[in-house]
């Protein structure tokens, strides 16, 4: 068993790789004076190249649009994502009577700084279309429907 370990540490010694550092080779187990130079310039062409990689990206211009199946469920996410925001905003604003009392109160005038940042984007939401008043539906018929109950169905709807 000891003569087993002896030698695994051995070969694990060996395949241990030369790491690039400042220090002296003394330091450096098994590393001549050539091998560490050799490993220091690698690393900083290394490091070169990846310099020169970042500024390439940052001042590339900017992409097309994608016409690959991810561009376009991505560019859809995004208008869906903005229509949804215009949206929400516009129903704080046609609601800000009802809904002004749950907020702080430095927020509840309409020309707050919060109320302008959550406004901003109501005018660009298309008014949202007339609904057709809620009936009785015609599979109800052993009795009528309270006007609470139609009022339930119409919000439901």
């Amino acid at each position: 068993w000891e003569v087993w370990l002896q030698d695994w540490v051995k070969s694990r010694e060996e395949q241990t790789s030369i790491a690039v550092t400042d220090q002296p080779t003394s330091r450096i187990r098994g590393a001549n004076d050539e091998d560490v130079q050799r490993r220091k310039e690698e690393f900083a062409k290394q490091l070169e190249r990846k310099r020169i990689q970042k500024e390439k990206a940052a001042n590339a211009p900017a992409a097309p649009k994608s016409t690959s199946a991810e561009g376009i469920a991505r560019s859809h996410h995004k208008e869906s994502t903005e229509a949804a925001i215009s949206r929400r905003a516009s129903f704080y604003d046609r609601n800000w009577a009802l809904l002004s009392p749950f907020l702080p109160e430095e927020s509840r005038d309409k020309g707050s700084v919060f109320a302008r940042k959550l406004l901003a984007r109501a005018s660009e939401c298309p008014p949202a279309p007339e609904r057709q008043p809620v009936t009785q539906p015609r599979s109800i018929v052993n009795g009528s429907m309270y006007p609470y109950q139609i009022e339930g169905l119409q919000w439901m709807v």
